[in-house]
């Protein structure tokens, strides 16, 4: 163990401590551009199903002024 230790000098510490950092650095850039673009992924995620939630409006509103429709025909008609 005491042989191991004696291997460590200051330089070789630092030099570590130097290669953790840029580890550091790269992970954190790579979280980053991941976290970007499933941002992107997810804005256009949303845009489509805000679309998707208009034309189910649409049709719904479409569907209820046909019944609404059918109904008062057929009140007219029993007239």
């Amino acid at each position: 163990m005491e042989l191991m230790a004696e291997g460590w000098t200051g330089g070789r510490l630092d030099d570590l401590k130097e290669q953790v950092e840029k580890l550091e650095r790269r992970t954190d850039e790579g979280f980053r551009e991941f976290r970007a673009e499933m941002n992107a992924r997810f804005d256009s995620v949303e845009a489509r199903l805000d679309a998707m939630y208009r034309v189910m409006i649409l049709f719904g509103a479409s569907m209820f002024g046909a019944l609404a429709s059918l109904f008062a025909a057929v009140i007219v008609t029993q007239l």
